[in-house]
């Protein structure tokens, strides 16, 4: 009896969890999309290839996102425990978005970009710092772009609500 009520228990807190969750994009360290346009989801994941983190000025990391999809090229980038996030088809062309989240050591902020494959080459489509970043939890992090309309809106303060009216910069104008 005990037992039943303790799975019963975590079975309620994970159905409320992920109800309740619905609206969040995935992040972390690997996400799945349709980064080509295929129609097929691909893996997309974290390869850290070398530690600079003692080297001066940034302290940066080198990593390598590749795809499972060998048919799609890697992506190098310098951050420092960088997380990734699937923004989703923003540009409306069957193709899936994803920003790049790293928190510098050596502030409070986040580097955030977001990335697309266009004309089959990588593209960074945006690039932002969020100032307060590092007291933002990964539900407020994934907020940070949203889609309003034909256009897409990154808010540099999460405080300022749902509205591109309301704070947000435009990003991208979409077709």
């Amino acid at each position: 009896m005990r037992t039943t009520l303790v799975f019963s228990l975590i079975g309620f807190a994970f159905f409320n969890a992920t109800a309740n969750d619905k609206n969040l994009k995935q992040m972390g360290t690997q996400i799945t999309g349709d980064f080509n346009g295929d129609r097929i989801d691909e893996t997309a994941k974290l390869v850290k290839l070398h530690d600079n983190t003692l080297e001066l000025p940034d302290f940066n990391e080198t990593w390598e996102i590749q795809f499972s999809n060998k048919k799609l090229s890697s992506l190098q980038i310098e951050a420092h425990e960088p997380q990734l996030i699937k923004e989703g088809d923003l540009l409306k062309k069957g193709r899936t978005l994803f920003s790049v989240v790293s928190q510098p050591p050596t502030g409070c902020s986040l580097d955030y970009w977001v990335y697309g494959l266009l004309d089959d080459k990588w593209s960074r489509l945006a690039s932002e710092i969020v100032p307060g970043g590092c007291s933002l939890s990964n539900q407020k992090i994934s907020k940070l772009i949203s889609v309003e309309g034909t256009s897409v809106y990154f808010y540099a303060d999460p405080k300022s609500g749902n509205s591109g009216k309301k704070g947000g910069r435009k990003l991208l104008k979409l077709n």
